[in-house]
């Protein structure tokens, strides 16, 4: 193979591995947690006997269910509401493969508000893991414009093609403009957010508004 399609077929993998390796570990993390909000003052028996099987059943379901997701091709910047529901469609998977497991194979089946806390424990994170850089780095490009003197701006439109403009400013840490808001044409959409950013006021407040921002 090439070296030049060796390296970043590396890379993909490596990235791929490190998110199931970061899936597995969070989700070994999750019974646990379920078990201690269930009960307060101490695991009663038999529970703590057969953790480690229910623990490895759920290892396997969840990583099926990411996987068969593509939850570990992950693209960080450009992911939006499609992959939102595609991590959720995941973690109902997972939970639909390992609550009737678990019924089948353990001596007894967990309580019913330990697979609810679960599956929210394990989602949360699932979320956490891929959006949290995003964000990360949206608040750090944004904290690097205001400090390099970007200029701020604001987007006349409140339609899809201004938020894509939006979107494509606060991806560039190093762009010269930090959006503030947007402007609208009615005043209906005053107050509504696009893209996390207010829209500030209509056309006829541009002059307003510029003075102001």
């Amino acid at each position: 193979m090439p070296r030049g399609f060796a390296d970043p077929l590396r890379e993909r993998v490596a990235r791929w591995s490190a998110l199931l390796s970061l899936d597995a570990v969070f989700t070994g993390a999750a019974p646990g947690g379920a078990m201690v909000l269930r009960f307060e003052e101490g695991i009663p028996p038999p529970y703590p006997s057969f953790l480690p099987a229910a623990l490895l059943l759920l290892l396997g379901a969840r990583l099926a269910a990411n996987a068969a997701a593509r939850l570990h091709r992950w693209e960080f910047r450009l992911a939006g509401f499609p992959d939102a529901v595609r991590i959720a469609g995941a973690a109902l998977g997972g939970s639909a493969l390992f609550v009737p497991l678990s019924a089948l194979l353990l001596p007894e089946p967990l309580p019913r508000t330990v697979y609810a806390l679960e599956f929210f424990l394990s989602s949360t994170a699932f979320t956490a893991i891929r959006f949290g850089p995003r964000f990360a780095l949206r608040w750090w490009g944004g904290l690097r414009r205001r400090r390099s003197g970007a200029a701020p701006t604001l987007v006349v439109g409140v339609n899809f093609a201004a938020e894509l403009l939006a979107r494509d400013l606060a991806r560039r840490p190093s762009s010269p403009y930090d959006v503030v808001g947007f402007v609208g044409a009615d005043a209906s959409d005053v107050g509504l957010r696009l893209d996390g950013r207010p829209v500030l006021g209509t056309v006829d407040d541009l002059g307003g508004l510029v003075a102001r921002h």
